[in-house]
């Protein structure tokens, strides 16, 4: 509608929101042969802003996914994603109660093996911490990452047409 009606940007914006809905819907198909539950973080950077994406796998299957976007980042990746970990699923995180078998994560934490049995024990059971560099977990990462980005350059564009349409 929005092509007919010549306003092509507007038409853009649906078209890139349909393919991201068609992406997650192909990817709630099954993503993983195993029962195993895991969260996946993304991520994407530009200057001293961090967006993250989180995907959650629960018996195989892609049930949600969340975005957040943090300012003025200037940790590095490592510490970044140690400060998401024990923020997301520490004692009042959202995730406090639901920590899955896997978290896939970009890059390690300083000291992961404390992270995970951090987790582990918060948890009440074993708890992994991956960086996967090949395979089905690391499409999974590369999901997230996409996700990570998308939801960064939507934020962006929404926050253009915002000013645009204010001033």
């Amino acid at each position: 509608e929005a092509s007919n009606n010549m306003d092509f940007e507007m038409a853009a914006v649906y078209r890139d929101q349909i393919r991201a809905v068609q992406s997650v819907l192909e990817g709630q198909r099954v993503v993983a042969v195993s029962d195993t539950n895991q969260d996946i973080i993304g991520m994407f950077r530009e200057a001293d802003s961090c967006e993250m994406a989180i995907a959650f796998v629960r018996a195989g299957r892609v049930v949600d996914t969340t975005s957040f976007s943090m300012r003025r980042v200037e940790l590095p990746d490592e510490e970044v994603i140690a400060a998401v970990l024990s923020q997301y699923y520490g004692e009042d995180g959202p995730a406090s109660e639901a920590i899955p078998d896997e978290i896939l994560v970009p890059v390690l934490p300083e000291s992961a093996l404390g992270v995970e049995e951090w987790l582990s024990e918060r948890r009440g059971r074993k708890a992994k911490l991956i960086h996967p560099k090949r395979g089905a977990r690391a499409d999974l990462l590369r999901l997230a990452m996409d996700n990570a980005q998308h939801a960064f350059t939507e934020k962006r564009r929404s926050a253009v047409d915002m000013k645009e349409r204010l001033a």
